[in-house]
């Protein structure tokens, strides 16, 4: 589980006395995504970055240039991803 998203009551899960609830969150692809040349490799986003950095519907373009460059890094070091 991911603790980003905690303290915002629209994604409360439950507590240890009272049980919790699994739920899934929206893991949507991006148009921008896929065009990206990394996309077979990266495909979707952390649903609650997702939530965090979304930006008109699109993700932030800081978020999205970090993911390409972990993967240029990779590819880069070791050839391949």
């Amino acid at each position: 589980m991911c603790s980003s998203l905690v303290g915002d009551k629209k994604y409360f899960l439950g507590n240890i006395e009272n049980g919790f609830t699994l739920r899934s969150l929206e893991n949507p692809i991006y148009d921008n995504c896929k065009r990206c040349k990394y996309f077979n490799n990266c495909r979707k986003i952390c649903p609650s970055r997702a939530i965090m950095n979304k930006v008109e519907n699109e993700l932030s373009k800081e978020d999205r240039e970090m993911r390409k460059a972990c993967f240029y890094i990779v590819k880069n070091q070791r050839g391949e991803i």
